[in-house]
């Protein structure tokens, strides 16, 4: 009788033993747990204000930049100037996009020179060009028809212009080698004609070759004296581990207080 009670409270002892062990380990677990999520939060915490840092920065060059412009204290030359310290540089350019062609405002003809110029055979750019203009004016496909078969032939026109390559890639015989190709010399929200003045050489042959440009004609310096000008303005960032590129594209506003211009365009990019 005695050594089944001794045994029974043997049993009892090791069972709470174990019970005990079970929770001091569930109890390490939580804790654990809890520490991790605590230094996840705040790693998270960490990008999340040096992420703000940096576009708080590269938001003022931009803002100072662009006050720089509109009032004639400099010029949008394209040149990069540097600012900030050794910890913290940064750098900025602006430049008058009006040397570039915007798909959405081009002839047919323009945009199959353009297309020329950047290296499409000629009987593709016509194809092309006749694409991109009936792709925004579904209305008018009788005038340029979609090329038909293969896979562009189930995408649909949604007679909206263009906002990205991406956009402008989702048209049937489109490339994506030819985009990027065509990427320097277009831009989607210049407003104002392409000016003859281009000193973009692509941009000039496809000028020339559409009859608007008479070959050889001088090329002059741009200014920000016209109404409307697109100014496009880029800021690089470091700070720490981190660096970023804001890209901006404003419409300069000459009459316009507090604010002599109207934003159409953010881009942000972390740099690797």
């Amino acid at each position: 009788m005695t050594d089944r009670r001794d045994t029974r409270r043997g049993d009892e002892g090791g069972f709470a033993l174990l019970l005990v062990l079970w929770m001091l380990g569930f109890l390490a677990l939580l804790v654990s747990q809890t520490l991790s999520t605590g230094r996840s939060a705040l790693r998270l915490g960490e990008v999340t204000l040096q992420r703000a840092r940096l576009e708080t920065m590269a938001d003022a060059a931009i803002t100072t930049e662009l006050f720089s412009v509109a009032t004639g204290a400099s010029g949008a030359d394209g040149v990069w100037k540097t600012s900030g310290d050794e910890k913290s540089p940064v750098q900025v350019r602006s430049v008058i996009e009006r040397n570039k062609i915007n798909p959405n405002a081009v002839s047919v003809t323009l945009m199959q020179a353009l297309l020329v110029a950047s290296g499409a055979p000629p009987d593709k750019a016509t194809m092309l060009a006749n694409a991109i203009f009936a792709w925004k004016n579904p209305d008018l496909q009788d005038q340029a028809p979609l090329p038909q078969g293969g896979e562009g032939s189930r995408c649909v026109p949604l007679g909206a212009p263009f906002h990205t390559f991406d956009d402008l890639a989702a048209v049937p015989g489109m490339t994506r080698e030819l985009a990027q190709a065509l990427a320097p010399h277009m831009s989607f929200a210049q407003m104002q004609p392409t000016s003859s003045l281009t000193r973009d050489p692509v941009v000039r042959a496809a000028l020339v070759k559409a009859g608007l440009v008479i070959p050889g004609q001088a090329v002059q310096t741009e200014n920000v004296e016209d109404e409307e000008a697109l100014v496009v303005v880029d800021a690089k960032v470091s700070y720490g581990d981190g660096a970023m590129l804001r890209h901006a594209e404003v419409v300069l506003l000459p009459d316009a207080r507090p604010v002599p211009w109207r934003v159409m365009r953010w881009e942000t990019d972390d740099i690797h």
